[in-house]
Parts: C-alpha cells; sequence; structure tokens
C-alpha cells in the first residue's frame, strides 16, 4: 500500500473472504478478482518492460554495474511500484 494522505483505510481480504462472497455475491466476487487480475498484470507487464530495458541497456556492462542496478531495481520493486 502507498498512502498519499493522511487518512487511510486499508482493507484485508483473504482467500476465504474471497470464497464467502463468492458464494453469497457471486458477480461482486468476480468484480473483485477481476479487478486485482488487472493490477497484478498491469505491474506484472510493467516489471518485464523495466526488465527487459535494464537486460539490454546493460548488456555490454561489467558484471558489477549490472548487479548495482538490478539491486536497485529490486529495492525499488520492495517499496515502490509506481514505476
Amino acid at each position: 500500500a502507498v498512502v498519499a494522505s493522511a487518512e487511510v483505510t486499508i482493507l484485508r481480504v483473504t482467500a476465504r473472504d474471497l470464497d464467502d462472497l463468492l458464494g453469497r455475491e457471486p458477480t461482486v466476487a468476480y468484480k473483485v478478482m477481476f479487478a486485482l487480475a488487472r493490477v497484478l498484470a498491469t505491474r506484472l507487464r510493467a516489471v518485464n518492460h523495466r526488465l527487459t530495458d535494464m537486460t539490454e541497456r546493460t548488456a555490454n556492462a561489467n558484471p558489477h554495474e549490472q548487479i548495482e542496478e538490478f539491486a536497485a531495481f529490486k529495492k525499488k520493486l520492495f517499496t515502490d511500484w509506481s514505476f
């Protein structure tokens, strides 16, 4: 979660919650799962593009530079999905 203001509400939805929702309100459950899948697909696509770009850019770099760039990307990946 990335907080953009002082007032934030975080909702945790477990697999069990989704299963329960699927039994009670299947249309709502599918909409929630579709929204989650869209976010995950967008993030995966961004990571794939970034890794491809980094790999092509650093193809002729020395291994130490490659390791540094990939380490920086890993750090950003675990702290901020906004790239």
